[in-house]
């Protein structure tokens, strides 16, 4: 003999098993519906004691005020920009000062500069007068720099004579350290 007896047809035990499913069903979709509402109160509390919009329409308010001065710092940065990069230029050039006044302290009287031509290691002198002791004591000068290591080389380019006016014309090179 059988232990278990089964007193409900067959019929009815699928449906105590439906039964079993559908309730699990509703608790199922009950836990989800309370979590959407859990989950979206939580979502709406921070965003209303967040302050994040307090901080957008703070940055809202500033973007205004500097909108007005955003122009005037682009053209202080620009000028900034440019009087750096300018100063590094005189900072890396040379300074020829010296070298001119000594090149003007060695002109003679009688003696006219007709032009000064500075390279970036010579410098081209022309000169004339009226005679030419005057336009050697020049070169005598400027070779005297020379020996003063002012200058590293004195050459003499052109030396010219105008007919019509007898006036005499010298060109030199002068080689900087």
């Amino acid at each position: 003999m059988t232990k278990e007896i089964n007193l409900l047809p067959q019929k009815n035990r699928q449906n105590g098993n439906k039964n079993k499913g559908l309730i699990w069903f509703k608790w199922i979709s009950l836990g989800s519906l309370v979590l959407v509402v859990v989950l979206s109160m939580a979502v709406f509390l921070i965003n209303y004691f967040s302050p994040v919009t307090v901080l957008e329409k703070q940055e809202a308010s500033l973007v205004t005020q500097f909108a007005s001065l955003n122009n005037k710092t682009a053209k202080y940065l620009y000028l900034k920009d440019r009087l750096r990069k300018i100063k590094t230029i005189f900072d890396s050039r040379k300074s020829l000062a010296k070298e001119g006044n000594y090149i003007l302290t060695a002109v003679p009287n009688g003696v006219s500069l007709g032009s000064l031509s500075i390279s970036k290691n010579s410098i081209d002198v022309s000169a004339t007068a009226d005679s030419l002791t005057m336009l050697d004591t020049f070169m005598a000068n400027l070779v005297k720099l020379a020996d003063k290591k002012v200058f590293s080389k004195v050459t003499l380019v052109d030396l010219g004579v105008d007919p019509v006016s007898g006036h005499y014309s010298l060109s030199l090179k002068l080689v900087l350290l």
